[in-house]
């Protein structure tokens, strides 16, 4: 092998190695970790007016928003992203409200980003003319 090729082969892979780390979700995102929730209706509409709450090793309220033909919602502000079992109550308005109970937790899917997650992370709302007693 000659002399340079070396050097060259070391700059080629030091190249390689950034674009490893570029596998991250979303880049690397911000130093907090937070997850999201997705609320469908049946039959499948946005709904305004919708409530998810969190009650486990720490208690909020996420913050909801009409996406398309479901809801979206997201971590609560200013909570502390903690892993655990929660108790998750969803209501909206014309629906039951359900509770369900969720793990929340963190991965690192490496290059130092850390992602938070909520499984179950799709709840289903029936509509209040199909709740049954």
């Amino acid at each position: 092998m000659r002399r340079g090729s070396g050097l060259v082969l070391g700059l080629a892979l030091s190249l390689l190695m950034p674009s490893a780390c570029q596998n991250c979700p979303h880049g690397c995102p911000a130093t907090e970790a937070g997850a999201t929730l997705v609320v469908t209706t049946s039959p499948a509409k946005a709904v305004s007016g919708v409530q998810a709450i969190l009650t486990g090793p720490v208690v909020g309220t996420m913050s909801c928003q009409p996406n398309f033909s479901a809801i979206l919602c997201s971590w609560p502000n200013g909570v502390p992203f903690t892993p655990g079992t929660y108790s998750l109550q969803v209501s909206a308005p014309g629906y039951p409200t359900t509770t369900i109970q969720v793990e929340v937790g963190i991965s690192s899917p490496g290059c130092g980003c850390t992602v938070g997650s909520i499984s179950p992370s799709t709840i289903s709302l029936g509509s209040a003319d199909a709740a049954t007693d």
